[in-house]
């Protein structure tokens, strides 16, 4: 809507004003219908194109919009809001202009001539509003931001002066709800603890009975009541079974005359006093007893309880029997080992002590005692459960349960539960383990199953046996070592299959330990044979030690195993070093290595012209006997008796001393 349009309005309105009141004073009839003329004109006039009207404004709001936007010092948030707002406002009140003058024309036709002035005033009004909210908008437009923004400031202050208020209104109503309901709470708790000065509280018990929520004087008589038919039950252990809970003797009132020196009225109201009555509502919440005794005023014959007492059958002492500790039994065949023989609780007791522990009982008007549950019985010093005689059992059993299968030799060896029974013993301290039988058994065992240093049948390559001696080969235990895994194997419980610990081992197991890989060197005829697998893979002729110098010269007979090889050796003597290729001992000093400083080999050379006592071999033979050579390889050595190709008798020399 133009600025001009605006004026023109409300000067017509002013006019229409002016005219109508000089009217109403001439002729009431024509002012009233000129004056509804006038009004239905200007509101063609005002509305006679709505749309139109908010359009206008709404490019007018949208330009200035623009021209806010385009200064880079106005772009922030808050004057956004207000361009923002101020649009829609403007809509907001274009549409109530709308709505409130946009009648329809024949319900204005239809209205009585009476059109009264207060109408037409109206109107008026509301012409004169809506040119003013114009003329504020256009004046809020040229307003400075700071004002319009102190303005945004104070509302929001106002704002959350209001919210703050509106908390703390919020948070005291709760807070003095609490307050009340706490006071009345504290007010009934009060009421009802000081109900209890007059009774027991929850959970209160007198003399074996319960008297909770109980007057002093219902306790009293109470208490009178249970005097009159009072009784002592003693239980205990049956003196001939031993077993429990078994009934030695009742006591009545009667037979101790049993009665009240004084009135126990003032022992009750001494006991309520004492209670405090602000735990009642704990009381009453648990299930614990609070339990009490009054004994002031009771009396009875002391010598006629101990006349009865002393006839019970249970507390004569010939029918008692002693308590005995628990023990260890002997070996159990059935069990392997030994076990723990219980205690035995015995019925002994001290009849004195019964009589005093009863006088307790009486005073504070128990009606049930168990000698069991006071621990009245003389008791065991030692019981099964004991943990010394626990160990001892368990170690012992370990032991005996250990089994031990040797592979010795080839030949099998149990040690268990039959062995094991006669080293293992039980002593002051506990196990004994026999280690001296242990080792006995260990020299046992060497002795039949070693085969070092014994002599062994051996069948040569021409078909003759002989029985040789042994030299450092064959099976050797190391008792000593073996003594010692064998003990330890026992103490561990072990099941364990193992062999011996050896210090020396054959190539094969059993007596006949050679096997069927070895070096045989016939030194009756100087000719050596290599068995590979029992097949003869290899033979050369050689020279051993001279027989005609020195005895330590002559190569030893026997069975040997193969120390060690090497190549490029140089061997020293007291008149001489050597080197050699390849250099093969089998019996300290004695072994086979190369000779390159001799043509021939074989025949009776060595009578005369042997070696020191080692095998001397050609070259190439070393080599090959070489390759097949490895540690503890069997070396038989022997000389014929009977030579069985000459078929005569040979004298040899038995010296077994070792050199080159």
């Amino acid at each position: 809507m133009k600025q001009g349009d605006m004026e023109n309005r409300t000067e017509n309105l002013a006019n229409g004003e002016e005219k109508t009141e000089d009217k109403t004073e001439n002729k009431t009839e024509n002012r009233t219908k000129e004056s509804l003329e006038k009004v239905e004109a200007k509101r063609e006039e005002s509305f006679e194109k709505p749309e139109d009207r908010t359009k206008e404004s709404l490019e007018k709001l949208e330009g200035k919009r623009g021209e806010f936007l385009e200064k880079p010092e106005n772009k922030t948030k808050e004057s956004l809001e207000e361009v923002e707002a101020k649009r829609g406002e403007s809509l907001e009140k274009s549409e109530d202009k709308k709505n409130e003058h946009l009648v329809k024309p024949e319900d204005k036709t239809e209205q009585k001539s009476g059109f009264t002035e207060e109408k037409v005033e109206n109107n008026q009004a509301a012409a004169s509003s809506l040119t003013d909210d114009w003329l504020e908008d256009k004046a809020g437009e040229k307003a400075p931001k700071e004002k319009r923004a102190e303005k945004d400031r104070k509302k929001k202050t106002e704002k959350k002066t209001e919210k703050k208020t509106a908390g703390k209104k919020k948070i005291w109503i709760p807070i003095c709800a609490l307050l009340a309901l706490a006071v009345a709470c504290s007010c009934v708790y009060c009421v009802v603890a000081f109900s209890y000065k007059e009774k027991f509280l929850p959970g209160t018990w007198v003399n074996g009975m319960d008297c909770s929520e109980m007057s002093g004087a219902q306790v009293a008589g109470l208490l009178e009541n249970q005097l009159q038919v009072y009784y002592l039950d003693v239980t205990g252990r049956d003196y001939v079974s031993g077993d429990k809970e078994i009934s030695l003797g009742r006591i009545t009132a009667d037979d101790i005359d049993l009665t009240y020196g004084i009135s126990n009225r003032k022992a009750v109201d001494a006991l309520l006093a004492q209670q405090d009555i602000f735990t009642w509502l704990f009381r009453r919440m648990s299930d614990n007893i609070y339990s009490f005794s009054l004994s002031q005023g009771v009396s009875y014959d002391n010598e006629q309880l101990k006349s009865i007492v002393n006839g019970w059958e249970a507390c004569q002492p010939e029918n008692m029997t002693e308590p005995q500790d628990a023990y260890i039994s002997q070996y159990s065949e059935k069990l392997n080992g030994y076990e723990i023989i219980p205690e035995v609780e015995g019925t002994k007791f001290d009849v004195q002590s019964l009589l005093e522990l009863m006088d307790v009982a009486i005073l504070s008007q128990e009606s049930f005692l168990d000698l069991e549950l006071e621990g009245f019985y003389e008791s065991p010093a030692v019981r099964q459960d004991d943990d010394s005689l626990t160990e001892i059992v368990e170690t012992a059993n370990r032991w005996l349960g250990a089994r031990i299968t040797y592979d010795w030799n080839g030949a099998e060896v149990i040690v268990d539960k039959e062995l094991l029974r006669k080293w293992v013993a039980l002593g002051k301290e506990g196990p004994v383990l026999d280690e001296a039988a242990v080792a006995e058994f260990v020299k046992e065992q060497a002795e039949e199953y070693d085969t070092y240093g014994k002599r062994r049948s051996f069948m040569t390559t021409l078909g003759v046996e002989l029985s040789l001696p042994s030299g450092y080969y064959g099976w050797l235990t190391d008792q000593e070592a073996e003594i010692k895994e064998l003990i330890k194997a026992i103490r561990e419980g072990k099941t364990v299959t193992r062999e011996p610990v050896y210090a020396s081992t054959a190539r094969q197991k059993g007596m006949s330990d050679i096997g069927n890989s070895y070096v045989e060197a016939d030194l009756t005829h100087q000719h050596l044979y290599l068995y590979q697998g029992g097949s003869l893979i290899f033979e050369t002729d050689f020279v051993s030690g001279s027989m005609s110098s020195t005895p330590d010269c002559v190569t030893p007979e026997g069975v040997f195993g193969l120390s060690y090889k090497t190549t490029n050796a140089v061997l020293r003597g007291a008149d001489y070093v050597t080197p050699v290729n390849y250099w093969m001992p089998f019996y300290g000093n004695y072994g086979m290595h190369d000779a390159t400083w001799r043509s021939e080999f074989g025949g009776g050379i060595y009578i005369e012209n042997g070696s020191h006592g080692c095998l001397n071999l050609p070259l190439d033979s070393a080599a090959t006997i070489y390759g097949y050579m490895s540690t503890g390889f069997p070396v038989i050595c022997y000389y014929y008796q009977v030579d069985p190709l000459a078929n005569q008798y040979v004298d040899n020399w038995d010296d077994d001393d070792d050199e080159e």
